[in-house]
């Protein structure tokens, strides 16, 4: 009792210490997480400038050595790209050598002194080293911070620092920023984590391993504590206690933020996936799911109503029934929340938009899913003693509808005919399985529930993957209403900026010439190009007295006021520029900048409205300037188009639409839907002239079937793990050494191993085969671009001369090519530097330095390459580059012409993307019927052995044996034939054996009824001899002497009446009727039996144990063994009998009766379980012998062993049910 306590305070102790380190960890985590971020990223900047300052000397020793050429100072680039280090060299105000086109800064357009500084394109630590003419400029990137931001464009700090995006750095501290100093203490820059909520990773790691010991042993005492109880209205009671704990435990992390290092990763986020209180992420999903799991799986394997009347059996029924119903509508309910209120993607079709956390959230359903089985499956065990299969779906039927109609009728909802019809199949096919199908194997049976949810899941998961598509069109619908183009007002704000500075305007605007036309030109040329060509222009110039003739009205307008009212009406000013959004809901997207001009007493407004083209596209245009909208689009393969007055103004997207809106099949309703050619559409009309349409493809047969293969395997892998690691050691090893299970898992494996090669080898191949076909292409529009270059290039560029006045011509020209060529083009000088370009925006917002790429650079000028193909970065965006030297007729190299392959960059992705996507479902598809032929093909081969093995094991000695009908000529079948010829052997010498065994059993049968009669026999005939003296002899008493001898024949007969019927017994024992017997009630009730006898159970069992025996039988086992160790012990001594229970090895119950008697002599032990044998004065010795009978017909063994400590151990094993 003592030792309990102790173990029981221990373990209490160390829950208290793993709780306490827990919460320690996480405020230490979350106090000292800023330090430990500061002290890494002040470490790793020191480190940087040392490596800096020590690779720029050594340079600049170089080039002071003797002035290098450009190859042989870059040898180390790609190590320093790679650290983040970018150098350059200038000879005075000239470019001599850079290692990076990232940014191109300029001898003396940067800062001077030393220090970390935002320049161009993100935050850098900068020195400047110089020797004689020679000067060095070194940069360590810190942190990357473009104009713009999306998804390759990103504002992250170089990895070497390993700082999160949202911890902001700055030269200018403030309260609250951490400052960050130099090895001599100088400051150098400030960095604020304000907006930074991530902790230190591997005490968050160590807060997760705390966090599951705690929720192991929670689960470990729990389970100790629930299986105390013997009653299983305690059990229930304790079950639903330990639950609602959990619920409270999980509810109380949810809402304490005891763990708070959690919620900081993706999974406990709920940027991911949140839905209300109780589901605030997707670990709580999961959380929920083992919590609900555990719950289900005692209530199956641990909570028995066999203690119930009929009316509380009944009862129970009805309540688990109930249950079901409710836990079925809720696992619907959460697949819902799960597709519709989360950013995981479940379109397994397209595997490349599948994330983990979508398997992650898979693996949470499956939870959920797997407790549903277990609920079916109790209910049928309840309800399986009620009547027929008919009668019982019935009545589960009513019983379902009813529960699922008052549940809709408390919600105001219609009723769910669909999840009624879901639930009754289900229902059904485990009812089938176990009324129907006994037959079928276990593993069969869980091959096809795992097929069936899989299909339930797919169904799920697709139709509420619709219904969110379909919710995003309406959104992007309504959006694309007031759609703006984010890119045109980013450059607008550049643009404003110059066009108020530029003097010529002011010059044209009151020229005496063609002001309309100069003006236009002008603008054109200058200002909207490239990207502006998307756009229409108009222009209106307006004294204080001119009118305006507006086309919509047919009618004149005062100039001024028609376009102050226009900006009053839908005007939305763009910030810190003369421009406005106009939102006139015409589908189109317009924009109106306004100007004012004064010349003395003249004064004119200029107004430029751009109006965006018909189905505008950008040649060449970069993914990298694409806004958020544009990469939605894309990513979803969504189509759109816009019409106005039933005419179609602008479209996007693979779908191509009718021009007038009549060949649509839309209604009148403000949302309506339909589908045709393959594509799912959505209507919506805002307003009677405005209809606007989203189009997505529509998921065909293939893809939901591919949707069904991956979520299959993932199930089959799940299930397969449970049964793999919830075996005994034993158990694997028969697994793995079963003949079909080798011959299953051999082709599955080569299978696998087949498919894996081949989808490796064909997608190799392929990405080769497409690389190679852009390399190609990219090389030919190289050709092209060149050729046309040639013939229309200034004689003065062509002899290596480059006056401004030809600039601007010279950028029109490669803009009108780059329509032309459908790509973007850019010329370098000879000594590397940009000089024009057809994509001025790139490197005016300074995405990229206005320099060649120096690899680039050293292939065409050191080696002399003809042409130079290679891969480039810009930002995240990686795409080919073709640069080749322009040549004049001296062939003197004038030029350097690079095409950058950006517009083809994102169909070479696709490409590949789709192959990848192909090759994995067919893989995927392929696995699942290589499993299934593999499954075919080792039943197949196994059936006969399996025959063999079950015509073996049913072989009865005596008893008539079957023989195997098999019609094959192979191996199998000569073994069968032997088999049934060594049958039929068999039986000839069973039949001979039995003759010699009856005609010998008899004969001791015989002999013993012979000894057993003759010993009564002869005091009987003593008794009456005695008696006939008395008479004859009449001597005096003799009515005494004759009642007295009379009892003793009386009390022989008796002994002759009861020998007899004890043989009778032996010889005919009564047929079994088996029933589900459990094992510690069959015990207890023979305890009560002998109350007030020192008999003592002891029960190691961890779950209720079933046998499958006849009860009447069983009582007679215990009583017979009990009675026995009573009178083993000697007279006068104190009788302990212990009777043991607990779990034998392979399945099996284990039932120990031991005595303190005087035992069995070892040299009677062979003959213990013989009819004749007996250790007492009295009896026929039949007691044994009938016990071992009953034991081998209930499937089962029984042995002796003596005591160690004296007396006999009885031990008998049975099998489990």
């Amino acid at each position: 009792m003592i030792k309990d306590k102790i173990k029981a305070g221990w373990k209490i102790a160390g829950w208290l210490l793993l709780i306490i380190l827990l919460y320690v960890s996480d405020r230490a985590n979350e106090k000292y997480a800023v330090s430990w971020k500061t002290r890494c990223f002040t470490s790793e900047l020191r480190k940087a400038i040392r490596e800096l300052k020590s690779s720029g000397e050594e340079y600049l020793k170089l080039v002071c050595g003797r002035e290098r050429q450009f190859h042989e100072l870059s040898g180390g680039q790609f190590a320093f790209e790679k650290k983040g280090l970018i150098y350059q060299v200038f000879k005075k105000d000239s470019i001599l050598f850079w290692t990076s086109n990232h940014l191109m800064t300029g001898n003396t357009s940067c800062p001077a002194a030393e220090g970390v500084y935002y320049l161009q394109n993100g935050w850098y630590y900068l020195i400047s080293l110089s020797n004689n003419d020679f000067s060095l400029k070194g940069l360590a990137l810190i942190k990357n911070q473009y104009v713009l931001s999306n998804d390759y464009l990103s504002r992250e700090f170089h990895r070497r620092y390993r700082l999160p995006a949202t911890v902001e750095i700055t030269n200018e501290h403030k309260p609250g920023m951490v400052k960050i100093t130099g090895e001599d203490g100088r400051y150098l820059c400030s960095l604020d984590f304000s907006g930074d909520d991530s902790l230190i990773p591997f005490v968050t790691l160590a807060e997760g391993i705390l966090f599951l010991l705690i929720v192991f042993f929670m689960v470990k005492q729990s389970n100790r504590w629930l299986m105390s109880f013997a009653s299983s209205l305690h059990r229930t009671a304790a079950l639903l206690i330990i639950t609602l704990l959990f619920f409270l435990f999980r509810a109380g992390m949810t809402l304490t933020g005891f763990t708070h290092a959690f919620y900081t990763i993706d999974f406990f986020s709920p940027l991911r996936f949140s839905s209300s209180l109780l589901f605030h992420s997707l670990a709580d999903v999961l959380f929920t799911g083992l919590i609900s799991l555990y719950f289900t799986y005692h209530l199956y394997r641990h909570i028995s109503f066999h203690e119930l009347d009929k009316k509380g059996h009944y009862g129970a029924a009805v309540a688990v029934l109930l249950l079901l119903v409710i836990f079925f509508h809720f696992v619907v309910a959460l697949t819902k929340s799960l597709v519709l209120n989360s950013d995981l993607s479940f379109r397994f079709y397209h595997i490349t938009s599948v994330s983990v956390m979508s398997f992650v959230a898979l693996l949470a359903l499956s939870f959920y899913l797997a407790s549903l089985v277990l609920l079916i499956q109790k209910y049928i065990d309840l309800v399986s003693p009620w009547g027929s299969f008919k009668w019982v779906v019935i009545v589960s039927a009513g019983l379902m509808i009813i529960f699922l109609w008052a549940m809709k009728i408390t919600g105001n909802q219609p009723f769910p005919w669909g999840e009624a019809g879901m639930l009754l199949l289900l229902v059904l096919l485990f009812m089938a399985l176990h009324y129907l199908l006994k037959s079928f194997q276990f593993m069969s049976k869980v091959y096809l529930c795992v097929i069936v949810f899989a299909l339930f899941t797919t169904y799920l998961l697709g139709h509420y993957t619709a219904v969110k598509q379909d919710n995003e069109k309406k959104i992007l619908a309504a959006g694309l209403l007031s759609e703006r183009d984010m890119v045109a007002e980013y450059l607008l704000h550049d643009i404003d900026k110059q066009l108020r500075e530029d003097v010529r305007i002011d010059s044209i605007v009151f020229s005496a010439g063609n002001v309309y036309r100069d003006l236009y030109d002008f603008l054109r040329h200058h200002y909207f190009y490239g990207y502006w060509n998307n756009f229409d222009l108009q222009i209106a110039i307006c004294s204080p007295a001119d009118s305006l003739f507006v086309r919509e009205k047919k009618q004149k307008c005062h100039c001024h006021s028609f376009f102050h009212r226009l900006l009053s009406e839908e005007g939305k000013i763009l910030d810190s520029t003369s421009f406005y959004y106009l939102d006139d809901h015409n589908g189109l997207i317009s924009y109106l900048g306004t100007y004012s001009f004064r010349r003395g007493n003249r004064q004119l407004g200029l107004y430029l409205q751009l109006d965006a083209k018909m189905n505008a596209v950008s040649p060449g245009y970069p993914e990298l300037l694409q806004n958020k909208r544009q990469q939605q689009l894309l990513r979803y393969d969504y189509s759109f188009a816009k019409y106005y007055r039933d005419q179609l103004v602008s479209q996007s997207g693979s779908y191509r639409y009718p021009f007038d809106a009549y060949a649509c099949h839309c209604g009148n309703k403000e949302f309506d839907s339909y589908s045709s050619e393959g594509y799912s559409h959505l209507c919506y009309r805002p307003g009677k002239d405005y209809l606007i349409m989203v189009s997505s493809p529509v998921v065909s047969l293939r893809e939901a079937a591919i949707m069904f293969s991956y979520i299959c395997v993932f199930y089959f892998l799940l299930v397969g793990s449970y049964f793999l690691f919830s075996m005994t050691a034993e158990r694997r090893r028969h697994f793995f050494s079963c003949y079909r299970n080798k011959i299953l898992l051999a082709i599955s494996g080569i299978s696998l191993m087949a498919l894996f090669t081949l989808g490796v080898a064909l997608v190799m191949l392929l990405n080769m085969h497409f690389h190679n076909k852009h390399d190609r292409l990219l090389r030919e529009k190289l050709t092209a671009v060149y050729d046309y270059l040639i013939s229309n290039m200034p004689p003065s560029w062509m002899n290596g001369l480059y006056p401004s006045p030809e600039n601007e011509m010279m950028q029109e020209m490669l803009v009108r090519m780059s329509n032309i060529f459908f790509c973007d083009i850019n010329l370098y000088s000879t000594d590397g530097t940009l000089m024009a370009t057809s994509r001025p925006e790139i490197f005016r917002k300074h995405l990229q330095g206005a320099v060649i790429n120096p690899q680039a650079y050293n292939k065409l000028s050191a080696q002399r390459q003809s042409e130079f193909v290679m891969n480039e970065t810009l930002g995240t965006l990686q795409y080919l580059s073709a640069y080749a030297p322009v040549l004049n007729e001296e062939n003197e190299t004038v030029l350097y012409l690079n095409v950058p392959y950006f517009s083809r960059q994102t169909e070479l992705h696709e490409e590949i993307s789709d192959v990848l996507i192909s090759v994995i479902n067919i893989s995927v598809l392929l696995i699942m019927l290589a499993s299934i032929v593999a499954y075919v093909i080792a039943n197949a081969l196994t059936y006969p052995l399996s025959l063999i093995r079950h015509h073996f094991a049913t072989i009865r000695l005596p008893g008539e044996n079957a023989r195997i009908e098999y019609q094959g000529k192979d191996e199998l079948g000569e073994i069968i034939h032997a088999y049934n010829r060594m049958v039929e052997e068999l039986d000839n010498n069973i039949r001979l054996l039995a003759r010699r065994e009856r005609e010998s059993a008899w004969s001791e049968m015989a002999r013993q009824i012979a000894h057993e009669i003759k010993n009564p026999l002869t005091p009987m005939k003593l008794g009456i001899q005695q008696l006939q003296r008395i008479i004859n002899a009449g001597e005096p008493g003799r009515e005494e002497m004759v009642k007295r001898i009379s009892s003793v024949l009386i009390e022989q007969i008796d002994n002759l009446s009861r020998i007899a019927g004890e043989f009778s017994d032996f010889a005919r024992m009564p047929s079994a009727r088996n029933e589900k017997i459990k094992v510690d009630e069959i015990v207890k009730s023979i305890l009560t039996l002998y109350a007030g006898k020192n008999i003592r159970l002891e029960t190691h069992l961890e779950e209720d144990l079933w046998i499958q025996a006849d009860r009447e039988q069983m009582q007679r086992v215990f009583i017979n063994l009990v009675t026995n160790a009573l009178q083993s012990v000697p007279a006068g001594c104190s009788e302990e009998i212990i009777i043991v229970l607990k779990k034998g090895n392979e399945n099996r119950v284990v039932i120990q009766v031991a005595d303190n008697g005087t035992g069995v002599d070892p040299a009677l032990v062979p003959r213990l379980f013989q009819p004749n044998f007996t250790t007492k004065s009295t009896g026929s010795g039949l007691g044994l012998a009938i016990v071992k009978n009953i034991i081998e017909t209930a499937g089962g063994t029984i042995s002796y062993y003596p005591n160690p400590s004296g007396g006999s151990i009885f031990e008998i094993v049975l099998p489990v049910v």
